[in-house]
């Protein structure tokens, strides 16, 4: 199996996020023809460069798809920082990050 190795530097969250809105807005606007196959997943590739592959991917509910990964592309995950006082749950902050290793964000200032 082929996997092609990035070669630029990777896009930003915030650099990422906006080709996202940009793609959907396409999609939203119709640039992009959109199909439900009942027998299978359809799916095509709207851009592949050196940073990103997009993909635009429909599927009926009745379908789904294995665990899986992407080569080479990190997970992207929002993590969200708790605080419980009195009874009360309160988000503190939510941060997105492809680290799995990246420390929690200072969330008060110390005492």
């Amino acid at each position: 199996m082929f996997v092609r190795r990035p070669t630029a530097a990777p896009l930003s969250l915030a650099d990422l996020a906006a080709l996202t809105q940009e793609v959907a807005d396409d999609v939203r606007a119709g640039l992009h023809e959109v199909h439900a196959d009942a027998e299978s997943r359809w799916h095509v590739r709207l851009r592949c460069d050196d940073q990103v592959d997009v993909w635009l991917i429909s599927w009926t509910e009745d379908q789904g798809t294995q665990l899986h990964d992407h080569a080479y592309s990190p997970p992207l995950t929002r993590r969200s920082y708790y605080d419980v006082e009195g009874h009360q749950l309160t988000r503190l902050a939510s941060v997105w990050t492809d680290n799995p290793e990246a420390p929690a964000p200072e969330l008060r200032a110390a005492s």
